[in-house]
């Protein structure tokens, strides 16, 4: 496990609203790079300050690791995005599949990782939590990587205490500066603001997003209402963290 250092100077605080971002697929069930560069670049233009690629919306668990990081490649690539406006999606249960995704947004320059618990083991607890957080600091070993926590507890069956939000604050003021809290449970994201100060909180719905910036949260995370093809075959949009279904549609490449 990694030395904390608890008296480093804390990292600039991220705010904003972050935008994770859907994610089309062809027929073919692989992404449709070019709706999903259009719609990236539109959310920018749009006015968000970051895309999150691959959270829930973009559904992250439908991909492989190596299709992520081809994903993410492209869109660096396209010169629209740059990286620095991005916090990619990178926790799954594998700690090194986690630190292979994590460690590759780091070396294209993205601005943070978002990173979920090790879910399904649901009774890892704060403590194996907080281990598995710090081995993956140390795994990456880069001063320049950003974790935002991702508690999503209602879909991981786990969650990230605001207790455990503090420790890793405390213990790695650099590292880990951010939190979404998708949760849907304004209790929770209020303690997380009270008991980790310099953490950018942010409320994964607008619905929250008043009382949020009254108690000091820098802005939130909410997803884009834009209908695409999904793995499922589904064509769907999200809107307030409702998903709709729609007719079936294609897409075209």
């Amino acid at each position: 496990m990694p030395a904390a250092h608890p008296s480093a100077p804390a990292a600039p605080r991220f705010s904003g609203v972050i935008a994770p971002i859907l994610t089309p697929f062809g027929d073919d069930l692989s992404v449709a790079f070019d709706l999903w560069e259009a719609h990236a670049a539109g959310c920018l233009t749009g006015g968000v300050h970051y895309l999150s690629p691959f959270g829930t919306t973009g559904e992250a668990l439908s991909l492989s690791v190596r299709e992520r990081m081809d994903a993410i490649e492209r869109l660096t690539a396209s010169g629209a995005i740059p990286p620095d406006r991005l916090m990619p999606g990178t926790g799954l249960c594998s700690l090194e599949e986690t630190r292979t995704l994590s460690r590759h947004a780091v070396d294209l320059g993205c601005a943070a990782v978002m990173v979920l618990p090790p879910f399904f083991h649901v009774t890892a607890g704060d403590e194996g939590l907080y281990r598995y957080f710090s081995r993956l600091i140390e795994a990456v070993a880069s001063d320049a990587l950003r974790i935002c926590l991702y508690h999503i507890p209602q879909m991981a069956g786990i969650g990230i205490s605001p207790a455990l939000a503090a420790r890793l604050n405390a213990a790695f003021p650099e590292t880990v500066v951010a939190y979404k809290d998708s949760s849907g449970d304004w209790d929770n994201t209020r303690a997380v603001i009270a008991a980790a100060p310099r953490i950018s909180v942010f409320p994964g719905s607008e619905v929250f997003l008043v009382d949020a910036l009254r108690s000091g949260a820098p802005a939130a995370s909410r997803p884009p209402a834009i209908p695409m093809r999904r793995r499922s075959g589904r064509s769907m949009t999200w809107r307030r963290r409702v998903i709709l279904p729609l007719p079936r549609r294609r897409c075209s490449r």
